[in-house]
């Protein structure tokens, strides 16, 4: 099959989405909104009034947000519209939460990026198969030496991972990021939550994103980690 002139197909479109939208701003003319969707509809106008009236105003001044994002591999990817809403608002949260991919997109969000660089980030990360394979790859091969050392493991190594899918320049230890992040993982021994805001953020990551038999477990500050979302 030919690739279209303008290039391979994306993989995961992710230009479709429009920036700041919702699903209350648009709704066809014959259908009307439900007792549930107009509730919403007060809800987001109400935020939208308040970002308004607070724009500019210090974090202390303003409300305190809090903000989890859950897992749920590619469908985390669901985040970026929701944090471009928040932009679009101008609502910064004081502190963020996130498990497996939520852990990874919330900490560019902690890290200062906006919603759009995070979507446009994402679009070249995960444009194409091509891509994608080639990034699995690299986290695999690690030049002849590792190769003849190790083999080939049929798990990816989750730390490699965050460091292929994160941008240039990105932040090393929870406290170079903008805003507090707080990361979970799950013990693999206990079977507990793990939560981490200090030290090195990129284990912390890795670890919350090692989903079982599809990663390998991460060793960081004396817990074999697994994906966070398998409890939280």
């Amino acid at each position: 099959m030919k690739s279209p002139a303008n290039g391979p197909e994306p993989f995961l479109n992710l230009a479709g989405l429009e920036s700041g939208r919702t699903v209350f701003d648009e709704t066809p003319p014959e259908r009307k909104l439900t007792p549930l969707q107009m509730r919403g509809k007060v809800l987001v106008d109400r935020l939208r009034s308040k970002g308004r009236e607070q724009s500019g105003m210090s974090t202390a001044s303003g409300p305190k947000i809090g903000v989890a994002l859950g897992g749920g591999s590619a469908r985390g990817l669901t985040h970026i519209p929701y944090i471009e809403a928040m932009d679009e608002l101008g609502i910064k949260p004081t502190v963020i939460s996130g498990t497996s991919i939520g852990a990874l997109i919330g900490s560019g969000w902690a890290a200062g990026m906006t919603g759009k660089e995070l979507r446009e980030h994402s679009f070249e990360v995960l444009g194409t198969l091509r891509t994608i394979a080639t990034k699995l790859w690299s986290t695999q091969i690690k030049g002849i030496g590792g190769l003849l050392r190790n083999g080939i493991s049929m798990q990816l190594d989750a730390t490699h991972i965050v460091d292929a899918f994160t941008p240039p320049n990105f932040p090393n230890n929870f406290s170079d990021l903008k805003i507090p992040l707080y990361v979970v993982a799950t013990d693999f021994q206990s079977w507990h939550q793990v939560v981490f805001n200090s030290g090195p953020l990129r284990p912390a990551i890795a670890g919350s994103i090692a989903m079982p038999s599809i990663f390998k477990p991460i060793v960081h500050n004396n817990h074999i980690l697994v994906d966070g979302a398998v409890v939280n």
